[in-house]
């Protein structure tokens, strides 16, 4: 399970996984991002973790959300929403909106769509 969390923290990530896969925070992080980039996981229970963790994930992000905006806490609020966001449509937030779309759109389309800078 760990030599499979290595291989998704270099291949799914895009994010800096801090602690690594050994130990709780640093497999949660790497599974959120490899939920996140859609990347396809070979162990049923690193797969069994994934769907727990993408199940919860969004509602604990919405709850945080919530919290800071009745607190004010503007800019906290926006990363949270972003982060919702990120989770709700399995795409990053520098990706173009259309990747949501991935099972539809064929990766070249979509290559050219984020070179060019085309909006929606």
């Amino acid at each position: 399970e760990v030599s499979e969390l290595h291989d998704l923290m270099r291949s799914g990530c895009p994010i800096e996984v801090r602690g690594g896969p050994e130990n709780s925070h640093g497999k949660v992080n790497i599974l959120l991002q490899v939920y996140i980039s859609r990347t396809r996981l070979e162990s049923f229970a690193l797969t069994m973790d994934a769907a727990y963790i993408a199940d919860n994930a969004p509602r604990i992000c919405r709850a945080l959300f919530e919290l800071s905006l009745k607190r004010g806490w503007c800019s906290m609020a926006d990363t949270f929403l972003n982060m919702c966001k990120s989770f709700e449509h399995r795409c990053w937030s520098h990706e173009h909106s259309l990747r949501q779309f991935s099972n539809i759109l064929k990766p070249d389309i979509l290559y050219k769509l984020e070179r060019k800078n085309l909006s929606v």
